[in-house]
Formats: C-alpha cells, structure tokens, sequence
C-alpha cells in the first residue's frame, strides 16, 4: 500500500516538478522577457483610453535590455508644450511608478531599463520619451 502511494507521489508530484525545473532554467531571463511582454500586449494591449492615456503594446529589446510601454496620448496629454513645461513631474511620476511596481520586480532586479514612449493621437509624433536605468530607480 505505502509503494502505491510512493509511485502515485513520484509520477504526479516529483516528475513534473522536475521536469519544470529543468525546463524553466533553460530559458534566459532575456528570453522570457521577450515572451512576457508579447503576451502582455496580445492579452491587454491596445488598453481603453484612460486620463487622455493608452497603452499600446509593451516590448522587450535584448541587444539593450530595454523593456519599452508603447503609449497614446491624446486630448489634453497630447500637447508636447504642456508635456514640456511639466518634465520634471512627469518624470518623478513615472520613476516612483516604476519603484513600486512589483510585476516587473525581476527585471529591476537584473537591471533592466524602462522606456516609456508616448505619441500623439493627432499626428503621430513622439511627444515623450524617458528611459530609466537601474540607478534611477533603485532607491
């Protein structure tokens, strides 16, 4: 009865816990970036329009480390004057966003950066632009 159990625990615990083991070292962090983002922006992306904002997708570049939020802006947001004369705001804004957010905790971990670019809705152009690094967001 005791070998019984001891298979049963073997087949349906200790194998697949193995087998993900195995699997899920084999992947980089840079690989799995990749694929989060891409299926971050395939499940989520484009968001509904919130405060004048929109998400649009969410990439990963490997050759910099870069994990880059593609946005829109549009009605108030988008006016690259007024986006100006608040930089500084926006800026800190989006830094203590990015300390808090827990979601991306292992990337911050292994130093990524972050981009958060934003075009208009009215022309297209990019009307932000700000890449932080891990010194500017670690505290």
């Amino acid at each position: 009865m005791i070998r019984k159990y001891l298979f049963l625990f073997t087949v349906l615990v200790a194998f697949p816990s193995l087998f993900f083991l195995f699997v899920g070292c084999r992947k980089s962090i840079e690989d799995r970036a990749v694929e989060e983002a891409a299926l971050y922006t395939k499940r989520f992306c484009p968001t509904p329009y919130r405060e004048d904002s929109r998400m649009d997708s969410v990439t990963f570049d490997k050759e910099t480390h870069t994990y880059t939020y593609y946005y829109t802006f549009r009605n108030k947001l988008d006016d690259k004057v007024m986006l100006g004369k608040n930089h500084k705001g926006i800026r800190e804004a989006l830094r203590k966003n990015l300390m808090n957010d827990t979601g991306v905790k292992i990337y911050k971990d292994y130093g990524f950066k972050f981009r958060y670019l934003a075009r208009s809705l009215r022309n297209g152009d990019i009307i932000l632009d700000e890449t932080f690094t891990k010194r500017q967001y670690v505290i």
